[in-house]
């Protein structure tokens, strides 16, 4: 459902190797799935890194002003995977034209999200950004 549906979340599977004889069968039949769909699969190590870093993170300084979004993000602990973040893609009717991190143009991805376009931005963590979004008329 998380896939297909848009119900985002993760699944702890623990395969303790002194049962793995009784459920290598079925674990490795998920690890095929998991594969076949895409769907990352991490050490519970690398999971709890990534809540900590995804929860530290915070936001400060938001400002909307003459169709631009101002905001600071701040990050403080490291991964391996980097911190992404979602900015609305479309507000009050104007799209976004630009996006700029830290006084450099930044890439991102529009992708949709529960039938809502989000641009995707992934930074580095244990950095401050300052980030300027610039919204136009569509």
């Amino acid at each position: 459902r998380s896939l297909d549906e848009e119900n985002y979340t993760y699944i702890n599977a623990n395969y303790h190797t002194w049962y793995w004889p009784e459920t290598r069968t079925a674990g490795l039949r998920v690890l095929d799935y998991c594969k076949s769909r895409g769907v990352p699969v991490w050490t519970a190590e690398r999971v709890y890194n990534f809540l900590k870093m995804k929860d530290e993170a915070s936001f400060s300084n938001l400002i909307w002003k003459n169709n631009q979004l101002s905001f600071t993000l701040n990050s403080t602990l490291k991964h391996n995977n980097g911190l992404t973040i979602m900015i609305p893609s479309i507000f009050k009717n104007k799209k976004i034209k630009e996006i700029v991190r830290d006084g450099k143009n930044q890439s991102f991805t529009i992708k949709t999200v529960k039938g809502h376009n989000y641009a995707f931005v992934t930074v580095e963590p244990v950095h401050s950004h300052q980030f300027s979004v610039q919204y136009s008329i569509q």
